[in-house]
């Protein structure tokens, strides 16, 4: 038992015994040298071990003598160097790395998007460039695609949605559609060829070494649907120097655990690889009572470097579930303000009374869960080839075959219209002329919670706000194989560039996401709300007959559709960069897109069930477009 107790107690002291040197003054005889032969000094001074990378010779550093601690000595020894330290107390061991590459250096930063030369840095192009580079990757890890476009001047930024189906748009243009003027890349590629989806199969973790966001200019010119700009994740090479993380993130207040990973290296002096991904759980930051964010991502890339040429391959593959977060109900529109029952920080109108319904559809009675939310599932390949044919010739060709599925299933409110007092709702004209069918005049109208059978005893009370709402069940699907290629070639001047590519776009799309709204209920509303029934009663408050079923105020929403089709796209163009003078550089550029189109689209036809309820029973005539 003593033993037991020593052994964290001498661990203790060894630790301890380390910091009190590395903290204590000592003297120090360090001459004139090179920082290489500085360190050996420090070392054998000290006692310490040396654990360093590579160092240049040609660093010099001045005489150093006198009392100064180990992280002094260290600190002056290492000022207007390319290096850093650490120490370690429990191995006495002194560790010297390359310093990251710090704010100052950010303009100097070679670009790869939205460029036809291949040396360009932000601070000598002609265009608006934005780059998160590695180390801050690394530090945020960003919560979603939206979030990540936060650090990009320029964006309009609404990710209230959750970790995907946010909304992005350039400044100046109207929001609220997706990403439907940016195009979304990956190592080039755009994720997908239309603008709005593409956050949901992008998902950003430690494989991306960077992120470039080029806005107006060229953005329209190297990719697809990207008119007001581009944002490009550029894909983690493997090298000779091992690059190897793993990250824990937590979120304290709603549970949120995340785990990323990377790994890359050198499999021999040709070969190299990359392996990472991500794994996360959470309840949600408006947690609805059912877990409904689970899942994540994992990708490998091999890298075959030659001096003739460059060929990397990469597979990814995508199955998560996220939350959508629809837009809650609040008070006063001059000064919008939240309901004492519904807190606009972490309240939610989806609940687990709400989360298991069954449909009447054209397909059939169809079964929806709110826990699937919105799955995602993405496998995609992409093979990445580049070499120089001549001494000024560049060829390179990017392709890319993905598989993309989304199935989204959520509940929305359709506008202030479907926000009613409670009591008054007992008076409108559809409860007037439903109580017309009996013959006792006595019977009322009242509310009752189809969760436990128990009548609401007052309606203007309910909650604390009196208010009801009917919330309509959406479900739509995403489902496509999508073949993009990217073929450039490049001529490369000491004053000038040009680049002539071609690229082209194929989505054959299975399904295409149409909405397809199931129905309509009524709730009341408070956060993770509960469904109402409206029943007639007698004197006696026994229940006569029911105007809802469920909950369900109609099995119809709005609009039925279901579609497929298929697109494909070719587009060339041209790009010359000229640097005419040491102040004047001239970009010019030109793209000629030709897209077909081919859709076929069935609507749904309006029934009524035997209890008068609307309902769509079978489609239409298929529509066919060209």
């Amino acid at each position: 038992m003593l033993f037991k107790l020593l052994i964290p107690l001498l661990a203790w002291l060894i630790w301890f015994g380390g910091v009190a040197f590395a903290t204590t003054d000592h003297q120090f005889n360090l001459p004139k040298a090179t920082l290489q032969q500085r360190l050996l000094d420090i070392a054998a001074q000290s006692g310490w071990q040396l654990s360093a990378a590579e160092i240049s010779d040609n660093i010099s550093v001045e005489q150093v003598t006198g009392r100064y601690t180990l992280e002094q000595v260290l600190l002056t020894s290492f000022q207007q160097t390319a290096y850093d330290f650490s120490l370690d107390p429990e191995q006495q061991r002194i560790f010297v790395t390359p310093k990251k590459l710090e704010s100052a250096q950010h303009f100097e930063r070679i670009i790869v998007t939205g460029v036809s030369g291949k040396n360009r840095s932000i601070l000598n192009s002609s265009i608006s460039i934005t780059q998160l580079a590695s180390l801050q990757l690394e530090k945020q890890t960003p919560y979603s695609s939206a979030e990540a476009l936060k650090n990009i001047t320029g964006f309009w930024v609404e990710d209230s949605g959750g970790e995907t189906n946010n909304n992005v748009a350039p400044r100046g243009l109207r929001g609220g559609e997706g990403f439907r003027f940016i195009s979304l890349m990956e190592d080039g590629l755009p994720v997908t060829y239309d603008g709005i989806w593409g956050d949901f199969f992008l998902r950003p973790d430690l494989t991306h070494q960077a992120i470039e966001a080029v806005r107006g200019g060229s953005s329209g010119i190297f990719t697809v649907n990207g008119p007001a700009a581009m944002v490009n994740y550029i894909g983690r090479r493997g090298s000779e120097n091992p690059f190897n993380l793993v990250k824990v993130s937590q979120g304290l207040s709603y549970d949120y655990t995340r785990f990323d990973g990377v790994f890359s290296g050198a499999l021999s002096d040709e070969w190299f690889y990359t392996v990472g991904g991500f794994y996360r759980t959470s309840d949600g930051i408006r947690e609805p009572g059912y877990q409904s964010d689970l899942g994540g991502q994992v990708s490998a890339r091999m890298s075959w470097l030659t001096d003739a040429f460059e060929l990397d391959f990469s597979y990814k593959h995508l199955n998560d579930k996220t939350s959508f977060y629809a837009p809650l109900v609040m008070k006063n529109s001059g000064e919008i303000r939240e309901l004492a029952s519904l807190s606009y920080d972490d309240g939610t109108l989806l609940s687990d009374d709400l989360r298991s319904l069954t449909f009447f559809t054209p397909e059939g009675r169809v079964q929806r869960d709110l826990e699937d939310a919105q799955q995602t599932r993405l496998n995609s390949y992409t093979l990445l080839f580049n070499m120089p044919l001549f001494e000024h010739v560049n060829l390179s060709n990017r392709t890319r075959f993905s598989s993309l599925n989304n199935d989204l299933y959520t509940l929305m409110n359709l506008g202030n219209q479907t926000i009613v007092d409670a009591t008054s709702r007992l008076q409108h004209a559809d409860i007037i002329e439903f109580k017309r069918h009996f013959a006792n005049s006595a019977l009322r109208p009242r509310y009752l919670r189809y969760s436990d059978n128990t009548l609401v005893a007052n309606p203007a009370t309910l909650n604390g706000n009196g208010l009801v709402t009917a919330s309509y069940p959406l479900y739509s699907r995403y489902k496509q194989q999508q073949l993009v290629n990217h073929f450039s070639v490049d001529y490369l001047d000491a004053q000038w560039s040009l680049t002539l590519g071609h690229i082209y776009a194929r989505s054959d799309f299975d399904e295409l996401p149409l909405d397809k709204w199931l129905g309509a209920l009524l709730t009341d509303v408070k956060h993770q709300p509960e469904r109402l029934d409206i029943v007639l009663v007698d004197g006696q408050e026994n229940v006569i007959a029911n105007f809802t079923e469920q909950g369900f105020l109609s099995y119809a929403g709005p609009v039925y559709l279901s579609g497929s089709g298929l697109s494909q796209s070719h587009s060339l163009y041209a790009n010359i960069d000229w640097q005419l003078t040491e102040n004047l550089r001239v970009d010019l550029a030109l793209r000629k897109e030709h897209l077909n189109l081919t859709s076929t689209l069935l609507e749904g036809v309006k029934s009524y069930t035997d209890s008068s309820k609307a309902t769509y029973s079978h489609y239409l005539p298929g529509y066919h477009f060209t």
